[in-house]
């Protein structure tokens, strides 16, 4: 269950800090560093309270969330010390007539200055564009707040409007500014796909090898399936380049996918899909799944495409950023239990 809640809310490291969930241990850490603090509460939407018990409650609602697909907080660790110095956090606002992402932060008063949260929010946000399909981001920031202007200008955000808001708990109405952010493109632009026969034999076994090679528990139980699936593909050219393509990255191969049409017009089903692991996190995955999807689509009175996952991989949350509803579950007793349990996906066409 662990596994799977830091899929959703991933360790995130950078030069100099260390980006997690949110523990129970924290809360002594959040009340000194932070909680009492009237100067980091000034322009928040909670009060600075000399009570621990805020520091409790705030706790309590943050592990209540990290089931929450829509909210990702993060507790920011200074690597050197060890020491908590802060927290972020990155949302899917659609209370009332909101509905947009947004983020927020804050930091430990002798932790300002150095570039701390831009450092952090640089890696939040790249994590809400590529796994959770953020495409714009609106926040707000005091007027009299300019380190808090610096950070969002510094990450790409442009002001749009004056507003008014309240904040330090609603004991003061404060002037902002309300910002938007359009993401970037983090891709390289260079990028391909190919012809499975335009490569030697082993090259779709090379590539899940490694897309997997964070568990050698992955090779243990996969292995013969993919050398059989690589043998399969590479003795039915046809079929290869018809159903199956390679990424490449400036000539490289970096990627994988295929898929089975034989209940096409019903479904087609994605199969072996993978990244090579110094290529994860970078987009990539998310552009080979929707050039599948674009090639899939073009089958006439196609309903579905289905893809079967696993609740402990990176996968779901590809597959649900490029619009997979999830539509079963079964528990999973197999050899692959370390996976997590079965997930099935689909989009109906």
């Amino acid at each position: 269950q662990k596994e799977r809640m830091n899929l959703k809310t991933p360790r995130i490291e950078t030069n100099r800090l260390l980006l997690r969930e949110v523990q129970e241990t924290d809360v002594k850490d959040i009340f000194d560093c932070w909680m009492q603090d009237e100067d980091v509460s000034r322009y928040m939407w909670w009060k600075a309270s000399d009570d621990i018990a805020e520091a409790q409650g705030f706790v309590q609602f943050e592990l209540g969330q990290i089931e929450n697909e829509k909210w990702n907080r993060w507790i920011i660790v200074l690597k050197e010390t060890g020491q908590v110095i802060g927290t972020c956090l990155v949302f899917y606002n659609d209370d009332a007539n909101e509905n947009h992402w947004d983020i927020s932060y804050n930091l430990g008063k002798k932790y300002w200055g150095k570039g701390y949260i831009t450092e952090a929010m640089k890696e939040v946000m790249r994590f809400a564009e590529i796994e959770l399909g953020m495409e714009e981001c609106i926040t707000t920031y005091a007027k009299a707040n300019i380190s808090s202007a610096n950070v969002l200008h510094k990450l790409g955000f442009i002001d749009e409007a004056e507003i008014s808001y309240e904040c330090s708990g609603g004991d003061l109405i404060t002037e902002g500014i309300l910002c938007r952010y359009v993401s970037r493109d983090y891709l390289v632009t260079d990028i391909e796909f190919r012809k499975f026969t335009d490569f030697d034999r082993g090259i779709m076994y090379d590539i899940l090898t490694d897309a997997y090679s964070f568990d050698e528990r992955c090779s243990k139980c996969w292995d013969d399936n993919w050398k059989e699936s690589d043998d399969f593909f590479f003795d039915n050219p046809d079929i290869a380049d018809k159903y199956a393509f390679i990424t490449c990255l400036e000539g490289n191969p970096i990627g994988f996918i295929c898929w089975d049409p034989r209940n096409c017009p019903e479904y087609v089903e994605i199969g072996h899909n993978g990244i090579r692991a110094k290529y994860k996190g970078q987009g990539f995955g998310k552009k080979q799944l929707q050039e599948a999807i674009r090639r899939i689509m073009e089958y006439d009175g196609l309903r579905e495409i289905r893809v079967c996952t696993n609740s402990n991989l990176v996968a779901p949350r590809n597959y649900e950023s490029v619009g997979f509803i999830l539509y079963d579950r079964k528990s999973n007793d197999s050899e692959s239990a370390f996976s997590g349990d079965y997930l099935y996906y689909k989009i109906v066409l």
